[in-house]
């Protein structure tokens, strides 16, 4: 955070330029010099301070030399100050005069070339003595204030959206809009009393921003500033303004919607066989760090789809997780973990498995999410649902890649090898596969006696049946 500064009437830029050839820089309108205090009288003891700089950084040997000189009605103007340092290759494109006005009178400030091509673009600023008579108000921002990444403020009455006269502007050097945002000037405190410039605004954009963090911690630079930003209203910056007056309540608002979190929970597969099992992940998007949360599941059929597990994926200090009797609901609590930020991050994985044909929906809750130091992430719980479907064709049970058929649509699964056809090796191949998983969770598919269960007596009453 840094203000514009004050320097709007303080500064002039152009490429150097000698229509006179007299080896002085003409000022548009003024020749060869450029008044200070707008041409009106400066009184005796006048602090003047000036600085030139130009476009060959960060060492050059194009030479310039800067001056300050009393006009003289009578005779020729009075040099009264000047910097005349030598640029020969190593040194910096810097000229710096700091002194004060001998006697009252009117003063310019001038540019000579030294020993230069004379391309280069002039920079001048006069930080006591100014305003200047010429002025270039635009790139009027002066470092640390026209630096990367910084969020530059400058200076409105509260009630205005315009700046005001003095505030710096844009664009920057290298071609960027530079200023952000304004902040309010000709504020009351119990310090300074009134006091004007960008000075007093820049606090009040950082008092913003200081709001903002203390409720939302987790924000990041980069979206601090562009809260601050867009709290302006403005669709598109001005090189005066940025995007306007800082608005808290906007910003507060965008930071509310920036830090709310989501989840999705997806299923590797939504589509089961019978016994088939498949992974549901839980993610967490817009994180900046999680300690602590609470992973629920519940599925509405457990007879069709039973929550067989669910697994944290980070290596937690605490971890329980509890599933029901009836494997309906299952809840893990993690504490103390070490979830590192990032966009979208893994909390978990549920493993569910399908037993019988037909749909359940699976509702997951995320919920009590923070961070190490105690940030509740917002909003507190966040649900979703997803369905997941079982077949009602069965699996494979004999090992040969075939399901089961009912080839005479009775309800019974008679070619137990799916062949398409029912044989004795349909027999043989229910007596080896009596005992496996799919057979003994889909009883009614392979109970041939009608007894509700299946045994070595079905196998029997299979053989018989094949026999007619």
């Amino acid at each position: 955070m840094n203000s514009a500064g004050n320097q709007r009437q303080n500064h002039y830029e152009a490429q150097f330029s000698d229509t006179t050839n007299n080896s002085f820089h003409n000022f548009p309108e003024t020749g060869d010099g450029n008044w200070l205090n707008s041409g009106d009288q400066i009184t005796a003891g006048t602090p003047l301070q000036i600085s030139l700089t130009w476009d060959r950084w960060p060492t050059t040997a194009a030479d310039y030399d800067l001056g300050v000189y009393r006009a003289n009605s009578s005779g020729s103007d009075d040099l009264v100050a000047s910097s005349t340092r030598r640029q020969t290759g190593a040194e910096e494109p810097v000229e710096i005069i700091s002194s004060t006005a001998p006697t009252d009178g009117r003063y310019y400030v001038a540019v000579r070339n030294a020993d230069a091509p004379g391309s280069e673009t002039l920079e001048l600023f006069v930080v006591s003595g100014g305003p200047f008579g010429v002025q270039t108000p635009e790139s009027s921002l002066t470092a640390p204030a026209a630096g990367r990444n910084i969020t530059t403020v400058a200076a409105s009455n509260w009630d205005q959206t315009e700046t005001t006269y003095y505030s710096s502007m844009g664009p920057t050097n290298d071609g960027r809009i530079g200023v952000d945002v304004t902040g309010p000037t000709a504020v009351t405190n119990s310090v300074y009393g009134t006091y004007a410039g960008t000075s007093a605004s820049a606090p009040h954009v950082g008092g913003v921003a200081a709001l903002l963090t203390s409720k939302h911690p987790v924000l990041r630079g980069s979206e601090l500033r562009t809260l601050i930003r867009h709290s302006g209203g403005a669709s598109s910056p001005t090189l005066a303004a940025g995007y306007g007056p800082t608005n808290a309540v906007r910003a507060a608002d965008r930071a509310d919607k920036i830090t709310a979190i989501g989840m999705t929970p997806s299923p590797a597969r939504s589509k089961l066989n019978q016994t088939e099992t498949t992974n549901v992940t839980v993610t967490v998007n817009n994180t900046r760090g999680i300690a602590n949360y609470t992973l629920s599941v519940t599925t509405e059929n457990a007879s069709r789809i039973p929550i067989e597990n669910v697994t944290t994926v980070s290596t937690p200090a605490n971890t329980n997780t509890t599933i029901s009797t009836n494997q309906s609901s299952a809840t893990t609590t993690v504490t103390n973990a070490s979830i590192g930020a990032n966009d979208t991050v893994k909390l978990g994985t549920i493993t569910v498995r399908g037993n019988q044909s037909g749909s359940s929906n699976l509702t997951v809750t995320v919920s009590n999410i923070s961070t190490t130091a105690g940030y509740q992430y917002q909003p507190k719980s966040l649900t979703n649902k997803q369905t997941i479907s079982i077949s009602d064709q069965l699996p494979d049970i004999t090992g040969n890649g075939l399901s089961p058929t009912d080839p005479d649509g009775d309800g019974t699964f008679e070619d137990i090898n799916g062949d398409g056809r029912a044989s004795i090796s349909d027999v043989q191949a229910l007596f080896s596969a009596r005992s496996h998983d799919a057979v003994r969770k889909n009883p009614s598919a392979f109970d041939f006696n009608g007894d509700g269960a299946v045994s070595i007596s079905d196998v029997q009453r299979l053989f018989v049946l094949l026999q007619r």
